[in-house]
């Protein structure tokens, strides 16, 4: 998918359906946009958060700890998601 890099939960309406949604923490506040998503991205964030649990009961892919990743990752770039390696791929 497109990735929507958001710095803060007031950038959340720039999400649109289909996103990968590259964010610092995968917090709660952000489980009210999964339904739109097609995977996230975050810097930080365990896998026993609610959110990676949301995650995983919608069959979202996630990935969480991955350095920097609002930083590295473009905003709009082509991404990939792969939950269950745990990696992320990006193109510019």
């Amino acid at each position: 998918g497109r990735a929507c890099v958001i710095n803060c939960e007031c950038e959340l309406s720039r999400v649109s359906p289909g996103d990968v949604l590259v964010t610092k923490v995968a917090g709660p506040a952000l489980s009210h946009i999964l339904t739109k998503v097609a995977g996230v991205v975050a810097e930080r964030g365990g896998s026993t958060s609610h959110m990676a649990s949301l995650a995983r009961e919608r069959g979202i892919p996630m990935v969480l700890g991955v350095p920097e990743a609002p930083r590295r990752i473009p905003d709009g770039s082509t991404v990939a998601v792969d939950g269950v390696a745990g990696v992320v791929r990006w193109m510019s």
